[in-house]
């Protein structure tokens, strides 16, 4: 709710003491040192600076805490300008920005730095960052999360857009800040790395449902990995099928621009605009978005190549295998999974604190005798059949407290292990 801002005054985040209804009266302190009062139109439009303000710059109004080092404040406010103009070039003309980077040296520098990031619809960014990193990292760190942040000052969603489709507003920040950042600094970031990273999150997550499909809480899941999948999706897309004439970026700027001053877009308009430039493009959405199973990953890398995008998709990898065999496993003992991790050939499961036989990392060693370790396939073809049957299987489980066999009847299908998904390592 209030958040320091060491040697300059306060960040006060106004709808947090809003009352939804009744009298309401908010007095701030002005740098002079006066009293303002605050209308309820301007509290509920997010962060408000008490006691200092930042000042004008370039369309970049940008303050820091007095302990930023000079050398620092200087790099930050120029990368904040870079990816201002970055995004104004390509969306249009946004309005001034106020970006407060809230900075406080940490006690113990051994410890990673920590970052948090929030932007509200009066255009003001507070960047909170806890430093015990050198300062280039700091850096490279605020650059990744302010050119998220900024691009959700054009992307900003309607009230209404549903949990199942937060993919769209959280997708589109992470992808086109990956893009500003290799295209202004190309040397701080794998672009090819990071849409890889994205793939394969999604398609682990993602696993053979569609996106549409997805309870709340699991869309919220996905946001972000399967939301940059769709966002580059319509970028390589619209390149391909426009012979680079347009692209992902122009896409978001139609849209923006067909939805008016307050910006109200949904999904649908979204769609509709990649539809006119790229029908092709829309249709490989559309199979994330509502189509089934993992085939669909081999049609859209393979018709994302043809149009030009180096990407492919191979056989699933021993993990992938080995995580198919397992998860419907935990499913049925546990009822949900916390993830699943690889240590050499050994894979271990996650799972909530009262799941008795998977509280803690559990490794699986075996299952019905067979080494998941040396052979993943027969492994998993043999969950597949269990699961199908419902018949238990015999685990040999293995965790801090040494090994075990424990005797699972599965509940839950088997899903088919993901493809490998690559991305090629060229400009964007």
């Amino acid at each position: 709710m209030l958040t320091a801002v060491d040697g300059r005054g306060f960040v006060l985040f106004a709808p947090y003491i809003l009352p939804e209804s009744g009298r309401f009266r908010l007095l701030v302190r002005e740098p002079s040192g006066s009293l303002r009062e605050v209308e309820r139109s301007e509290a509920v439009q997010g962060y408000l600076a008490i006691g200092f303000d930042p000042p004008q710059g370039g369309g970049v109004r940008f303050v820091g805490s007095t302990s930023l080092p000079k050398t620092l404040d200087e790099a930050l406010q120029s990368r904040a300008r870079a990816l201002l103009s970055f995004f104004r070039a390509r969306l249009g003309t946004s309005r001034d920005v106020r970006i407060v980077v809230a900075y406080r040296q940490a006690s113990d520098r051994s410890r990673p730095s920590q970052y948090r990031g929030d932007v509200t619809p009066n255009g003001f960014a507070l960047i909170r960052i806890t430093g015990g990193e050198a300062d280039g990292d700091i850096v490279l760190r605020y650059v990744q999360l302010l050119a998220h942040e900024l691009f959700h000052l054009w992307n900003a969603p309607r009230d209404d857009l549903p949990d199942q489709e937060a993919w769209l507003h959280e997708g589109s920040a992470d992808y086109f800040s990956w893009i500003a950042i290799a295209q202004l600094w190309p040397q701080q970031i794998d672009l090819a790395g990071r849409v890889e990273h994205a793939l394969r999150d999604c398609a682990t997550l993602l696993r053979g449902r569609a996106l549409s499909e997805l309870s709340a809480g699991d869309a919220m899941q996905v946001r972000y990995p399967c939301g940059a999948v769709i966002n580059w999706i319509a970028d390589a897309g619209i390149r391909g099928e426009t012979s680079a004439r347009s692209s992902g970026l122009a896409i978001w700027a139609q849209t923006l621009r067909a939805t008016g001053p307050h910006r109200r877009y949904s999904t649908s308009d979204f769609m509709d605009n990649v539809r006119q430039k790229g029908p092709k493009t829309a249709a490989l959405i559309q199979l994330l978005v509502n189509g089934h199973g993992l085939e669909r990953w081999y049609r859209i890398t393979r018709e994302l190549s043809a149009m030009g995008a180096d990407v492919r998709a191979g056989p699933p990898t021993p993990f992938a295998i080995r995580s198919a065999a397992i998860r419907p496993l935990v499913l049925s003992a546990c009822g949900e999974i916390w993830g699943l991790g690889e240590d050499h050939d050994a894979i271990f499961a996650l799972a909530p604190p009262t799941c008795a036989g998977f509280a803690s990392q559990t490794f699986v060693r075996r299952i019905d005798g067979v080494e998941l370790g040396s052979d993943p396939q027969a492994a998993y073809e043999r969950v597949a059949v269990a699961c199908t049957r419902r018949e238990s299987l015999d685990l040999l489980l293995e965790d801090d407290g040494g090994s075990r066999h424990e005797r699972i009847v599965c509940s839950v299908a088997a899903d088919q292990p993901e493809p490998d998904l690559r991305v090629g390592r060229s400009k964007p």
